[in-house]
């Protein structure tokens, strides 16, 4: 008899995320939202479809309870939201308000013009933000902090990555012999965060980072293969200046050897400066201390102190009328983001529902600027 034919059959998929969604998982963000809330833990409510149309695959899917969330911390901090969010963002850095509330806009992202519109330029709706400053202020606790509060978020070093780590490779199956595709962080950052560390440290990839930070898009010609991968991405960088700290006499682009088309990338840049002040460095140290000794009170007795030695000379923006007289209707943004209430420590958003938040505000929130606000 002849022998018998057989046939052997490869399934693979290549995908860029994957999400678990089972029971286990869904308990810390459940028992967060409960301890929020003040409720006792019930039986998970079926998932709602239609928060999760159009968004990302790895980004949350919204039960009821994330939605009472959302709504109860609205109507809770009416007009105080963001001030709460800022607090929520890093606590273990103190200060640096501004800077946060800049992350927390990138987190939120903006609004994407003229996508799809036949005959127009798709205007990019992402923030992208280069921390610049001396070392040993907290630039890369402060990319990690926003990088797992985005929904969807990667954090790279890089000192370790190169240009077609950050892009797109061409790499060659091991199976079939065909040359395929291999995502990197930009691409697989695709609608969220990338936030890379040690900015400074890769200059020779600045270029392949400048396509992708302005047209949201990275073409690759490698190999016969010839595509245009998205990155609609929101990039948030940080970086050392090149003689150690920062040198006031010199521009931005000199203390880092950075390209002005590369700088020209960026929406906003922040200087962080180690100004010598030994009574701010004493609350400094008291405060660290006191976060690792366990002690409530230690804790709220160093960040008295630390907002006692705070800085007076911080850059104010001020509100201003409708009639743009310049006078000032409100305090500064500074001092409203700066100021504590008793109860501000207790009740620090966790780091899980400050993700809801910013996904559903991302998904359902489309706001419109006018002449007031510019």
């Amino acid at each position: 008899s002849k022998p018998k034919q057989q046939s052997l059959f490869l399934i693979y998929l290549d995908a860029t995320s994957v999400l678990n969604v089972s029971k286990s998982n869904r308990s810390a963000s459940d028992k967060a939202a409960n301890h929020a809330s003040g409720t006792t833990s019930q039986t998970q409510p079926a998932i709602i479809a239609s928060a999760g149309v159009g968004m990302p695959p790895n980004m949350p899917n919204f039960t009821l309870k994330d939605l009472d969330f959302v709504v109860k911390f609205s109507q809770e901090c009416e007009g105080d939201q963001f001030r709460q969010l800022v607090h929520a963002l890093c606590p273990s850095i103190y200060g640096q308000e501004m800077v946060k509330a800049g992350l927390l806009l990138t987190l939120m992202g903006g609004v994407r013009k003229n996508e799809g519109i036949p005959g127009r330029v798709a205007i990019r709706g992402d923030i992208h933000v280069l921390l610049v400053g001396d070392p040993g202020l907290g630039k890369s606790q402060l990319l990690q902090a926003a990088a797992n509060a985005a929904p969807r978020g990667l954090y790279v070093c890089g000192k370790t990555s190169t240009g077609c780590g950050l892009t797109v490779s061409i790499a060659k199956d091991a199976v079939t012999g065909d040359f395929v595709f291999e995502a990197g962080a930009v691409v697989l950052g695709d609608r969220g965060l990338c936030c890379v560390d040690e900015f400074d440290k890769m200059t020779n990839e600045h270029q392949s980072l400048l396509e992708a930070m302005e047209q949201q898009s990275v073409s690759v010609a490698k190999a016969g293969l010839v595509a245009s991968l998205p990155a609609r991405t929101a990039i948030m960088a940080a970086a050392n200046p090149v003689e150690g700290h920062y040198n006031r006499s010199k521009s931005i682009a000199e203390n880092l050897k950075m390209s002005p088309a590369m700088l020209s990338r960026f929406d906003m840049i922040f200087i962080l400066l180690d100004k010598p002040d030994e009574n701010m460095d004493l609350a400094l140290s008291e405060h660290v201390l006191a976060m690792h000794s366990g002690s409530a009170a230690r804790a709220d007795n160093a960040r008295k102190r630390l907002l006692e030695a705070g800085p007076s000379d911080a850059p104010l923006l001020i509100t201003r009328t409708p009639d743009g007289e310049g006078q000032a209707t409100r305090q500064p943004l500074v001092q409203r983001l700066r100021s504590y209430r008793g109860n501000d420590q207790d009740n620090i958003l966790p780091t899980v529902l400050v993700r809801k938040y910013i996904a559903y505000a991302r998904e359902f929130c489309t706001p419109v600027g006018g002449p007031f606000h510019v």
